[in-house]
């Protein structure tokens, strides 16, 4: 497994703590830039040989206020929400095809759907995201890529719509988000991993283009 992340600390634990699982190489990367996402794929080929699944899990929340924000802040949401998949994508569908195959699972959020009121650009990538998600997977289904895109609701422990930082949720904030989910509770972390997993098993290999909501219910109570 190859693990990429601008947070090298981070990232460096993170690997660590995959490595009891199997093989893992960590690699700084920001995937705004390019010449990094080049670099990643060409390290992960030189360590792997092949590269089988690609999720594109990165994020940015962004500035609350689109009227208080600065252009560059603006920017930089899109360029890792949205650019940084498809540049990802630019750079590892030649080795799919040229291999016979592959997977890319694609990370949005409910709000390309529902909206967010307070961070406009985060929406409009994720939907942007969905866009993505369905263009390349018209493109390359006849090369044996399938392309889907797993948009979750609130997870338990981190606030998706503060995941940069990724806070704790409050009692008060808990109670609130459960109150509005049918299920009457949020998404656990690892169920979330259980369906990337699944969209990247050959269980799925009759999807692809699909865009899959995990939120126990979540939207229905917005």
């Amino acid at each position: 497994m190859a693990l990429v992340d601008n947070d090298c600390e981070k990232g460096a634990a993170t690997a660590q703590e995959l490595a009891e699982h199997g093989p893992v190489s960590f690699m700084p990367c920001d995937v705004s830039q390019s010449l990094e996402v080049e670099r990643a794929v060409a390290a992960s080929l030189d360590s792997y040989g092949r590269i089988n699944v690609l999720v594109n899990n990165a994020a940015l929340l962004g500035p609350g206020d689109l009227l208080a924000s600065s252009d560059d802040d603006l920017a930089k949401v899109l360029a890792v929400d949205l650019f940084g998949p498809l540049c990802l994508s630019k750079h590892v569908l030649p080795h799919m095809t040229k291999q016979g195959g592959g997977v890319i699972v694609n990370i949005a959020s409910i709000a390309c759907f529902v909206g967010s009121p307070n961070y406009p650009a985060y929406a409009a990538s994720k939907a942007g995201l969905v866009g993505l998600t369905r263009s390349l997977a018209r493109k390359y289904a006849r090369r044996n890529v399938r392309i889907n895109c797993l948009c979750p609701g609130s997870v338990r422990g981190t606030n998706l719509r503060t995941r940069s930082a990724l806070r704790k949720y409050s009692t008060q904030e808990e109670l609130a988000l459960i109150g509005r989910i049918p299920l009457g509770r949020t998404v656990y972390p690892h169920e979330v991993a259980e369906m990337v997993f699944f969209l990247a098993s050959p269980a799925a290999a009759a999807m692809t283009g699909a865009t899959i909501v995990l939120d126990g219910g979540e939207m229905l109570g917005l």
